[in-house]
């Protein structure tokens, strides 16, 4: 009876170790989860751009062609050689009111062009977020120089 309350007592041990590592593994795996979802979905968001002021259904059921118009006459149609090409650009999805439309989302699909050279829009970044991108600025070059781009 005392070897089977030891055995017992061992497998019971055994058994809160094992769980104890499980439960470490899967804190470690849900962690690099949310990382890699949150990164993904920053970098799905990285060539977005919003326009704000746009009053509702202005865009008669066609955003994209819209932004596509838009573009040019908001910032002169003489700046363009070429069509903006937008890939997509749905309206947000917060409710909208009379006073306060939607924003709407556009990725522009070509970049923009003034006086023959490129032009390029940014997000305005914050500044913690700038010095987080700075820091791997070395590690991009490596990749970029080693064929990984």
């Amino acid at each position: 009876m005392h070897n089977v309350m030891q055995e017992f007592d061992s497998s019971i041990r055994k058994l809160e170790s094992d769980s104890a590592t499980v439960i470490d593994v899967y804190s470690v795996m849900k962690m690099r989860n949310q990382l890699n979802a949150r990164t993904w979905r920053r970098r799905s968001r990285r060539q977005n751009i919003h326009i704000i002021g746009i009053r509702e259904n202005e865009e008669q059921g066609r955003p994209t062609e819209f932004v596509s118009m838009l573009i040019p006459k908001v910032l002169g149609e003489d700046n363009f050689t070429s069509t903006v090409k937008v890939d997509w650009a749905p309206m947000s999805l917060r409710p909208a009111t009379a006073s306060n439309p939607r924003p709407l989302i556009a990725r522009l699909i070509l970049p923009l062009e003034y006086n023959g050279g490129r032009v390029f829009i940014f997000p305005d970044f914050s500044p913690d977020i700038i010095k987080k991108r700075q820091a791997l600025d070395a590690i991009k070059k490596k990749c970029k120089e080693s064929g990984y781009s």
